[in-house]
Order: C-alpha cells, then structure tokens, then sequence
C-alpha cells in the first residue's frame, strides 16, 4: 500500500476524536444558551467532511456504495444551504471532495504525462465526483452566509408582532446547526447504537428481514426516549408549560373539528380557504386567522364564538387580546393573571388551563421584544402546572416513535445493503 494512502487513512481515523471534541465543545456552549464560534462550525465541518471522503478515495468502483454514503453528508450540506450557512456546506464538502480530487487527479496527471502509463477510462468517471463536489465547495465558501433565524413561520406583514413568538422561540432554543440539539443527541446515539447493531446482528447470522424490523423498533425506542432527556432543563421545564394550553386546545380541536391540526403556514391557509366557516370551528379559525396575519377576520371569528361553557368564554376572551396584542395593542397582563386565578377550582385542569393562558401571554410579549420568555411558563409549570408534563410527553412521544420507526427501518436496511457491498476479507 502506498504511504501516502497509508498516511491518509490513519488522519481519517483520527477524525472522530477531534469530531468528538468539537462536538462536544458545541454542545456545552448550546447547553448553556451560547452561540457557537463561527471557526468552530466552519473546523467541524470540514472534519465532518473529510472524515467521510474514504468513500470517494477505496471503493470508487462500487458506485451503489458511494451513492449511499455521500446520502448523510450531502443531506447535511442541503440543510445548511437552507439556512443560509453557505461556509459550513462549503466546508463540509471541501473535506468530502478535496481528498478524492486530489488522489484521482494525481492518477490522471500520470496517466497525461507518463507514456508508460495506460489506466483505463473509467478512471476519469471516478474522479469526477470529488472534481464536482470541490468546485462546488470552492464557489460556497466564496459567497457570504445568509443571515437566517430557525422559525416556524415568518412574521406577516400586515402584523405589529409575530404570532408565532413563543414557537420560533422554542425553535432558536433548540437549534444547533442545521439540527435540534435534543434531536442531534438523542438521533447520533440512537444511530451509532444501531451500525452497532446492525453489524453484530449480521456477524451472527441473523435473517436480513428480522435485522432491519428490530433496527427500526430499537432506532424508534432510543430516538424517542433519550430526546427527552436531551432537552435542557430550562427549555423542558418551559414546554411542559405550554403544553397545558397547547393539549387542551389540541383535544378540544379534535372534539370540535377532527382532523389534524394544521402546523405550518401552507397548510393553515389551505385549512382556512377549504373549510367552510361553523360555530364548532369558529375557535380554530379565529387563531388560524391571526397567525397568517387576517386580524380583521380573525376578530370578527372570535367575537362570533357562541360560549357554551365557562373555558369556552376564557378561550374567546384569549383569542381577543391575541389578535390585539398582534395587531400592536397594550394589553393588561395583570388584568388577565387575575382573572385566571379565580377561574375554576383551585387544583383544577380548568384553573391550569387559565393560568397558562395568562403565562403564555406574558411569555408571547417577552419573546417578540426578545426578552426572558421562558421564566413565566416556568414559573408557571412549577407551581400549577405539573400535569403539562403528562401531556407534553403524551403528545410528543407517539408521533415520534412512528416517525423514527419509519426512519429506523430506512437506515438499518441501507446499513445492510452496505454491508452487502462491502469487500470481506
């Protein structure tokens, strides 16, 4: 084997410890609610990438093979020019490709200038992969990153204030790169215990069918499981609390109206022009309405709502001062905390609902001012709001275990068709 290769797969195998540190240093510094250092972003993905390129440098031939391990990096590299982080898909690829490019082109150049050289043609078909990807990453890395927010949705226009404040809250809170830092954690381990896995299971004979069927359960369990534990306490303890408005609103919607409930804006505006307007779903639409920034609209839905019982009234005075507080009016968040607590019986799930409102209210405020949003459902999660943890998980766990069932079944079976390609020994 030639030294220079020799030399080159011992620097690949070393990748994962600086990965590792690097990761670790990203994750401390978003754990603790700090940005992470643009050299850092730009070093791990270089190391990410690089750490990768093997694939375009030992097993060109097996194109299936390369195909499907450039799916993870590629993947990571669309992401990040999704949100405008042009630099780190630069380097990301800069490492995929310069490695390849390099070995290829040395070949090519032998093969142009040595007359005693005769390689065979395909040879240019290998180099041209690594070639594309570093032209690409050369042009990235020479345009500016755009500045880009993790949101939900966008603020309209025709608004004084976002909407959506406290959800694109909880959605900068969580980011890390192109990912959610309780996903990336729970998924990373999730994913190294299943090639783990993966590899064993077929080492000791196992049928491929029953191979790929656990992989998918195990992935679904770990992802599903350690997610929750991944989430900063902080962060944690503040969606419990809105989980109390949130799972009572989701339940009522379901009673009310059936349906999924529509979660970006595409859908809430095709909810909006394909549903007919009825007293069961004026609610819904009210909220819909003042999200995509109708506000005229959304007040007159609200103030047609026909209360049938007490909550029904609280949810109706809620809607109003949400469309005025988005429409740029002062509301008195005293005045709505008082209300709240002689609403029900104390202990009651009526009394946390009416709390929550008025929390979420004070915390929709300070989010939109880019203020400590957190605290007030915190505090409110604390002290009335226990039962937001039950439904928090409840709501959350089940959409994810089949998510990530469905997600762990793609990968274990690329992870047994890769092993499948791989040369033995």
């Amino acid at each position: 084997m030639r030294p220079e290769l020799v030399a080159y797969l011992v620097a690949v195998l070393a990748t994962p410890l600086l990965m590792a540190g690097l990761g670790a240093f990203a994750l401390v510094r978003r754990y603790a609610g700090r940005p992470i250092p643009a050299w850092a972003s730009w070093t791990l993905a270089l190391v990410v990438g690089f750490s990768l390129s093997a694939a375009f440098v030992l097993i060109p031939p097996e194109w299936v093979l390369v195909a499907a391990l450039s799916l993870a990096p590629l993947g990571i590299v669309w992401l990040e020019l999704r949100r405008g982080a042009r630099r780190n898909a630069g380097f990301l690829l800069l490492g995929l490709s310069l490695p390849g490019a390099v070995w290829w082109g040395r070949f090519v150049v032998e093969d142009l200038l040595d007359p005693l050289v005769d390689y065979d043609p395909a040879l240019l078909l290998w180099w041209a992969p690594p070639l594309l990807g570093l032209a690409v990453a050369l042009v990235l890395l020479a345009l500016p990153d755009r500045p880009h927010r993790a949101r939900i949705g966008s603020r309209p226009t025709s608004v004084a204030r976002d909407p959506l404040a406290v959800a694109n809250a909880f959605q900068e809170a969580l980011q890390i790169g192109p990912f959610t830092l309780p996903g990336l954690v729970a998924e990373g381990i999730a994913f190294a215990t299943l090639a783990i896995g993966v590899s064993l299971a077929l080492g000791a004979g196992l049928p491929w069918p029953v191979v790929i069927l656990a992989g998918g359960a195990v992935f679904a369990l770990l992802s599903a499981g350690l997610w929750f534990l991944a989430l900063p306490r902080k962060v944690r303890l503040a969606w419990e609390g809105f989980a109390v408005v949130g799972h009572l609103d989701l339940e009522r919607w379901r009673q009310r109206i059936g349906g999924a409930v529509p979660n970006t804006l595409p859908k809430m505006h095709a909810w909006l022009r394909d549903t007919e307007d009825t007293p069961a779903n004026r609610a819904g639409r009210a909220e819909l309405l003042t999200v995509v920034g109708r506000l005229d609209e959304a007040r007159a839905a609200a103030e047609r709502i026909e209360p049938e019982t007490p909550i029904d009234e609280l949810e109706r005075a809620a809607l109003l001062d949400y469309v005025d507080w988005t429409a740029g009016d002062e509301v008195d968040f005293e005045d709505v905390q008082r209300r709240a607590e002689s609403f029900g019986a104390p202990g009651s799930n009526e009394r946390a609902y009416a709390l929550g409102v008025a929390a979420l209210a004070v915390a929709r405020d300070r989010a939109n001012a880019g203020g400590d949003w957190m605290t007030p459902l915190v505090a409110f999660r604390l002290k009335d709001g226990a039962i937001g943890r039950t439904w928090f998980r409840q709501d959350v766990l089940r959409p994810r275990l089949v998510i990530f069932f469905v997600f762990g079944l793609v990968i274990s079976a690329l992870l047994v068709f890769a092993g499948q390609l791989l040369p033995v020994a």
